[in-house]
């Protein structure tokens, strides 16, 4: 059997202007909203039951990168 999976998603994201602060929040809604839980303000962490679960999330995850920040995703096992 695969090992589960945490998925970390830690993120920095431009909050200077409103429409940039609705930006950063709105993709704290959708990491939310994808199963996703707050471990800090710019990290969310998902525990997923093995890497073959974690594609479609991967996949659904690059395709709603905001365009300014910077978004940077770790798969870890329990292993490590």
């Amino acid at each position: 059997m695969a090992d589960p999976v945490w998925l970390l998603v830690m993120f920095d994201l431009p909050v200077l202007e409103k429409e940039q602060r609705r930006a950063a929040n709105a993709y704290r809604k959708l990491l939310l909203n994808k199963g996703f839980s707050r471990a800090q303000l710019s990290v969310y962490c998902r525990y997923m039951i093995n890497a073959t679960a974690t594609l479609p999330v991967l996949e659904f995850l690059k395709t709603t990168v905001p365009d300014e920040g910077y978004v940077r995703i770790v798969q870890l096992s329990d292993r490590q």
